[in-house]
């Protein structure tokens, strides 16, 4: 198991590309006009955003300057007006939400208190909650939109995670202790598992990622030998990294992922090799915001017979608005037992939902290869996922990225390249639909009955 682990350890750095470096909105004076403003952040969107095939196939990004620019010239000097500053900001919000980048975020401020929080996947979930565009645009400017909107709240997007699903479905509830608990439990006090385990770090834990001390990750095997796998972001790599590198130095709670990860490898490898049997594996990446790629390899990889083709990348060359390198294949290194092929040809059920993004849109993209592959019968379960599958990268390494323009946007972030599956075809903006859609019941579910979780063993159990 450690050797798999030091494996991929060093796997997935295709996801790097080379660069001069990036190109920001010129760092000169700040700009006191909006109409200067938003010149300037039409710039650095023109040199930082990637998915201009996607929103300005033709002249469409030009027309909206041309459309917009009037406007600005009409609002004058940024913070004289509280009424001019507000519509200036609408206006952004207005563009920003027919962006197709599902990591994109506008933060942006007059430098007098009034400010706002734009991003597509908001605007596009607020909007299916039945929020109308005015209401989105108040939650957007008030403060955090999750606890302005109930609506919001109550979505899928919002309310089902592996931190509410650990409480509500699994009655996972009162975590003893300030710094958290890490054990096994039986199938009397939860419902469907036999054999178990789960963690949660404490929030005040830091271990080089800001989220870190967010993770949860929960393991267990039913009875009927069904294996299920949720955690609430692509950090697991993290974690087994500080172990591999530090041993016994290495964090408590780095270790006790590392364990969670040993023993969720063990179960494939006792599948594999013929000692137990499994009935299938549920893969929940409902809530699951993403991380880092590294994790697609130890997690996924133990799956795979030989390495699989699952998208294609490409990043900006330039500051050029349409210059682009050439197409690459994204491939998860298959590092299965002796090569076995034995787990893709069990049924898989994949859980998603709107908050699903990032490594969870590339791992569901993995399945879906996998299936084209190998014929695995998978099922993708609850609802469409989010629709931000270009992977963020580091600015430093690519002509794209997050810029800013001090003091009025402390960040615009766009994702580093695009990525479109295997066959070409483009999630971002869109977002997978599910093979089995089960509309999200926000009632029923923070009541304990998880629909879309039993339609997934409902899958298992049926073939």
């Amino acid at each position: 198991m450690r050797k798999a682990l030091l494996i991929a350890a060093a796997a997935l750095m295709l996801l790097s590309g080379c660069r001069p470096g990036v190109t920001e909105p010129d760092a000169g004076e700040a700009p006191a006009t909006w109409a200067d403003f938003f010149d300037a952040w039409w710039s650095g969107m023109n040199a930082n955003y990637v998915f201009w095939s996607l929103d300005s196939p033709g002249d469409e990004w030009d027309k909206v300057y041309d459309e917009t620019m009037p406007r600005m010239e009409g609002y004058g000097g940024i913070g004289e007006s509280y009424s001019s500053d507000r519509a200036a900001l609408r206006d952004f919000s207005d563009i920003v939400k027919t962006l197709h980048d599902g990591h994109y975020v506008l933060r942006i401020t007059n430098g007098q208190g009034l400010s706002g929080e734009f991003r597509p996947v908001y605007y596009r979930v607020m909007q299916k909650a039945g929020m109308t565009d005015d209401e989105i645009f108040e939650a957007l400017i008030s403060g955090d939109p999750e606890n302005q909107s109930e609506l919001f709240r109550q979505s899928d997007f919002h309310a089902e995670n592996t931190a509410s699903i650990m409480e509500r479905t699994f009655g996972i509830a009162g975590i003893s202790g300030s710094a958290g608990t890490y054990r096994g439990f039986g199938q009397a006090n939860v419902r469907y598992f036999s054999q178990a385990g789960y963690l949660k770090t404490p929030s005040s834990l830091e271990i080089d990622m800001e989220d870190a001390g967010d993770f949860m990750m929960l393991l267990g095997l039913t009875e009927d030998d069904i294996l299920y796998l949720g955690f609430s972001g692509f950090q697991i790599s993290t974690f087994t990294q500080d172990v591999v590198e530090n041993g016994d130095e290495a964090d408590e709670w780095s270790q006790k992922v590392y364990d969670l990860l040993l023993a969720y490898q063990s179960i494939l490898e006792s599948a594999i090799s013929g000692e137990s049997g499994l009935a299938g594996i549920i893969i929940d990446l409902r809530g699951n915001g993403g991380g880092n790629p590294m994790d697609f390899s130890v997690l996924w990889g133990p799956m795979l017979p030989e390495n699989l083709s699952v998208g294609l990348t490409r990043i900006k060359t330039s500051d050029n608005r349409l210059s682009y390198s050439a197409w690459h294949k994204l491939d998860i290194e298959g590092i299965s037992a002796d090569g076995s092929d034995a787990i893709v040809h069990l049924p898989i059920a994949l859980l998603v939902n709107p908050h699903s993004v990032s490594c969870s849109e590339i791992s569901t993209m993995a399945f879906m290869a996998m299936a084209e592959e190998y014929g695995t019968d998978l099922g993708i379960i609850g609802g469409s996922t989010a629709g931000g599958n270009g992977p963020v990268g580091a600015v430093d390494i690519l002509n794209a990225g997050t810029f800013s323009i001090e003091p009025y946007i402390t960040e615009a972030r766009c994702a580093g390249m695009e990525l479109r599956y295997i066959d070409g075809r483009s999630f971002e903006g869109i977002g997978i639909s599910p093979d089995i859609p089960v509309d999200f019941n926000y009632s029923l579910f923070m009541s304990g009955t998880d629909a879309r979780l039993r339609t997934a063993f409902d899958f298992i159990r049926s073939r």
